[in-house]
C-alpha cells in the first residue's frame, strides 16, 4: 500500500483568535478566503517562536497548511504577515473593536465553509477600521448589523408606519400579538437608525455610552434568537468601558 503524501496548501486568511496549547504550540482560528473559518496548529519553535506576535485579532496572514484534511488539525508553517492594523495598538477604541469583531466572527461563522463575499466584507471592514472614519466608535455596531446580510439572518428594513420591531420575526409590526421580543420607543428608534445609516455617516448616529450598550444588547438578543448556539460576547465589557 502506498503511503499517502502529506498535503500542503498555501492559505491566505485573517486571524480571529489564538490560544496556547501545551508548552510550545498555539491553536489559531483563521478566516480563510477559500475554506471559511478553520483552526490550525502553530508550533512555536525555531523560526516560529515569535509567531504569536503576528496573531493579533484581524491581522492578515499567509502560511502553508500541512497535514491531511482528514485526521486532525493541520499545522501552520512558513507563517508571514500580509498586514496588521498598525493603528489598533495605539487606539484603545479601535483595538477593542477589533477584538469584538474577531470574537463575533468566531461565534457566528461555521467551520469549513468558504464564502468569498463574506471574506471581502470582513477584509474591507478591517481596512475601514484601520483608516478611520468619523463615528469610528460606532463601527462595531454597523459591522454587527450588516454581518447579518452574510450569515442569512438579515432583519427587514421595511418599516412603513410601524412603531414596533419584533426581534424574533425580524420585522417591523404594529405592536399587537406576542410582545416578549418586541421593542418600541427609544430602542426601536435606535435600531431603525442603525439599520439605515450609511457607513460614511456613522457620526450622525450621535450615540453615547448608554445607547451603544443598548444596541449591543439588542443585537445580541437578535443574534441569539436567530443563530443557534450564539453566546454573549466577552469583549463587549471592554467596549462598554471605553465608548
Amino acid at each position: 500500500m502506498t503511503e499517502e503524501k502529506e498535503r500542503k496548501d498555501k492559505i491566505e486568511g485573517i486571524v480571529l483568535s489564538s490560544v496556547r496549547y501545551g508548552e510550545s504550540s498555539r491553536i489559531v482560528n483563521v478566516l480563510t478566503r477559500d475554506e471559511g473559518k478553520a483552526g490550525f496548529m502553530l508550533r512555536q519553535n525555531g523560526k516560529h517562536k515569535s509567531g504569536s506576535g503576528m496573531l493579533l485579532p484581524l491581522s492578515g496572514v499567509e502560511f502553508i497548511a500541512s497535514g491531511g484534511r482528514k485526521g486532525g488539525m493541520r499545522t501552520m508553517k512558513d507563517l508571514s504577515l500580509r498586514h496588521t492594523p498598525a493603528s489598533f495598538g495605539s487606539d484603545p477604541v479601535r483595538r477593542s473593536e477589533a477584538f469584538f469583531i474577531a470574537e463575533l466572527l468566531c461565534h457566528t461563522l461555521p467551520d469549513g465553509i468558504g464564502d468569498e463575499l463574506l471574506y471581502e466584507y470582513v477584509e474591507n471592514s478591517i481596512l475601514t477600521l484601520e483608516q478611520g472614519i468619523d463615528g469610528i466608535a460606532n463601527f462595531h455596531l454597523y459591522f454587527m448589523m450588516h454581518l447579518t446580510d452574510y450569515i442569512g439572518i438579515a432583519p427587514s428594513v421595511e418599516r412603513d408606519e410601524h412603531t414596533h420591531f419584533d426581534l424574533l420575526s425580524g420585522e417591523w409590526t404594529d405592536g399587537f400579538g406576542n410582545m416578549s421580543n418586541s421593542i418600541s420607543g427609544e430602542e426601536a428608534e435606535l435600531w431603525y437608525d442603525l439599520e439605515n445609516v450609511a457607513l460614511d455617516e456613522l457620526n450622525s448616529l450621535n450615540l453615547n455610552r448608554n445607547s451603544r450598550q443598548q444596541l449591543i444588547d439588542l443585537m445580541q438578543r437578535y443574534y441569539s434568537l436567530h443563530h443557534p448556539g450564539f453566546t454573549l460576547l466577552k469583549s463587549q465589557d471592554i467596549l462598554a468601558m471605553l465608548a
